[in-house]
């Protein structure tokens, strides 16, 4: 059994790595939730409809390349414990060359990735017309 302030040391260290974290992981929700505070002021109920669409297709996208920025903080963990900064750097910038290329790609190609989620949604009446309203505009 490790002495007791040697147990305090080590989870101090490890809340110091976890708090953001989970503060991250919190705020995902939280955008949604703020965008339902104000649309549900609003006076049509279509409007809060069409923004929990819009915050389930932010959580779809988000949650999909979870697979990067979890692979990376454990690839980067073993470089670490190995003490090679280098090869640190190296999945670091890996991981943010893929992350450029596929935001660049999202932005190109978005359309075509949302109008199927859309469909499997299924949103209804004017909710689907101003969800397609705003498509466009972001279209350009």
């Amino acid at each position: 059994m490790p002495p007791a302030h040697r147990l305090g040391d080590a989870l101090q260290r490890h809340w110091a790595l976890a708090w953001p974290l989970i503060l991250a992981n919190a705020a995902i929700p939280l955008l949604g939730l703020a965008d339902a505070a104000i649309a549900g002021h609003l006076e049509e109920a279509y409007f809060l409809a069409a923004v929990t669409v819009g915050a389930e297709l932010f959580a779809i996208f988000f949650g999909s390349f979870s697979f990067l920025r979890m692979g990376t903080t454990g690839l980067v963990a073993q470089a670490t414990g190995q003490q090679s900064e280098t090869l640190s750097l190296r999945i670091l910038g890996n991981a943010l060359l893929l992350g450029a290329v596929l935001g660049v790609s999202l932005t190109l190609l978005g359309r075509g990735f949302v109008d199927p989620i859309i469909d499997l949604m299924q949103p209804a009446g004017l909710c689907c017309e101003d969800l397609n309203l705003w498509c466009e505009m972001a279209d350009g």
